[in-house]
């Protein structure tokens, strides 16, 4: 006998919105799975990785570096944050554990172990360029000596390459969220999205293919204006070179993401407005849980779980 649809075997008030946290959408991320416990163990490992990078100081020199170093580790700590954030709220907000979303949460993973470390040294490096021209207008020796290695290690003509890196982790973490919520969309009967929460999902795909765009068009801007003919005579390359320069112009098109994703929200916002009003006048019924969803409803002897 075929299962009836999930809209017709929901138990008033077992998942519901969390507005402190999440707004209008409903959770159905029931309780902590072992998908999400590898998950925190390896995002555990990343940043034990980071610290770890750190090292302990012996030395007042030891000290002062490390002291020095401290943006970068907030900036590699920060983007850290900002991907478990994704993930926790995903899986929050719609409890998968099938195949293809093991394997997608899988692949995130390895991409954020495995890029840690250029991460970290990447942040290092560009902030230590950046605050040169500080160190030597306040004759700040530390900011100076760090400038200095930065420049060591790094030369010009290998910007383009390292920006090529940071582009690729950041089109691969972003793509996979893309394509994480674009399987839950595909779901979205078997989870009982309503029209909000489907329109939201709809959001965060073009969102994280936003991201994706401006890592792409990163890369574009770095080489052709690295290697642009017209530029070999134009740029000064005992200040910037051609490479450095284009690298330089790559690294600050991340800035548009902001501007980009402000628009794409008020565009999402006006019909969302909509659905949030028709949704009111007409509220859903409560959901189950994932496990009870996919698994059908729970056996008479087994009781429920209380909200």
């Amino acid at each position: 006998m075929p299962r009836p649809p999930i809209a017709e075997r929901v138990v008033p008030s077992l998942v519901r919105p969390h507005p402190e946290r999440d707004g209008a959408f409903r959770w159905r991320g029931d309780g902590v799975s072992r998908i999400e416990g590898l998950s925190d163990a390896v995002f555990g490992f990343a940043i034990t990785l980071l610290v770890v990078s750190l090292g302990a100081p012996r030395t007042y020199d030891d000290l002062v570096r490390m002291i020095v170093g401290f943006p970068a580790f907030v900036g590699t700590f920060g983007l850290l944050v900002v991907v478990w954030l994704a993930q926790y709220r995903f899986f929050r907000r719609y409890g998968l554990e099938d195949g293809t979303t093991v394997r997608l949460n899988v692949a995130l993973l390895c991409v954020v172990v495995f890029f840690v470390y250029p991460l970290k040294f990447l942040f290092e490096t560009f902030i230590a360029l950046w605050l040169g021209p500080l160190g030597y207008a306040l004759g700040a020796a530390p900011l100076i000596a760090q400038a200095r290695a930065a420049q060591r290690a790094l030369r010009p003509e290998q910007w383009p390459a390292v920006m090529l890196v940071f582009a690729a982790g950041y089109a691969a973490v972003f793509g996979l969220f893309a394509l994480m919520h674009r399987h839950a969309l595909r779901q979205a009967d078997q989870l009982a999205l309503d029209p909000v929460e489907r329109h939201d999902t709809r959001f965060a795909v073009l969102e994280h293919t936003v991201n994706v765009g401006v890592a792409a068009a990163s890369v574009l801007v770095t080489y052709a204006v690295a290697y642009a003919p017209a530029l070999q005579g134009v740029v000064p390359r005992e200040a910037f070179g051609a490479p450095g320069f284009g690298a330089m112009l790559g690294g600050f098109t991340y800035a548009a993401t902001g501007p980009i994703m402000y628009l794409v929200a008020r565009r999402h916002g006006r019909p969302r407005e909509a659905l949030l009003a028709a949704r009111d006048a007409d509220p859903p019924p409560a959901v189950l849980p994932t496990e009870y969803a996919f698994a059908g409803a729970p056996p008479a002897d087994r009781p429920l779980p209380r909200p």
